[in-house]
């Protein structure tokens, strides 16, 4: 898949969100959401670390890890508009859904991405256990995500990107920041941390090797 969503496929108008991010997160059934989220419950086994799923649209995966059995599982998105929609969507999960800017960590509240970890009861310098990007760097330019990644880093002790790989065989919307997964990300990221290949599921660590 590399087509990415718009308002429309959300059914909240006909052109795509006013900030000009847009989602693949728009089929909540889709076989790749529920097979990432085994893939997180697989390798993440106590169900009581806290998770953020950053980019998280209109909540879908912050849906299916509450249902797989996670407890402390929170999620924000920059579109006010996808949120209000997952709230009323998700009704259990509602105060769970926060609209924050992955860009902005300036200042204790909302939408800094500190205002994210004091909603979710974290002090001082505490960050989440696990920190999701969910498709996210994909919308951003390289100077947005150079920007950002400090900030995440700052909001969870592990980051797993997951990220749509570059596919040469098929078009893919232009606008967006398409690389090879892990290569061309890591070459970005860095090899610290940790970046989902978001068709295969397949993770990837330190130096392009894959997690069993």
């Amino acid at each position: 898949m590399s087509r990415i969503g718009t308002l429309a496929d959300f059914g909240l108008g006909a052109g795509p969100f006013a900030d000009n991010r847009m989602y693949t997160q728009f089929d909540p059934n889709a076989n790749y959401l529920v097979q990432r989220a085994a893939a997180i419950r697989g390798r993440f086994a106590t169900l009581t670390i806290s998770i953020l799923v950053a980019g998280c649209g209109t909540g879908i995966m912050v849906k299916r890890l509450k249902d797989l059995g996670y407890t402390n599982v929170w999620g924000c998105d920059i579109s006010t508009e996808l949120i209000n929609y997952g709230k009323a969507q998700y009704p259990d999960i509602a105060s769970r859904l926060l609209v924050a800017n992955c860009l902005n960590n300036s200042g204790n509240t909302l939408p800094s991405m500190t205002g994210v970890r004091r909603a979710a009861g974290l002090s001082g310098n505490n960050r989440f256990t696990l920190l999701i990007t969910d498709d996210l760097l994909t919308v951003m330019s390289n100077a947005e995500v150079a920007t950002c990644l400090p900030i995440l880093r700052a909001t969870g002790s592990t980051v797993i990107h997951v990220l749509w790989p570059l596919d040469p065989t098929t078009t893919q919307d232009p606008t967006l920041n398409w690389k090879t997964v892990p290569q061309g990300w890591q070459a970005i990221i860095g090899n610290g941390e940790w970046v989902m290949d978001a068709v295969s599921t397949v993770v990837y660590g330190a130096n392009g090797a894959p997690i069993s």
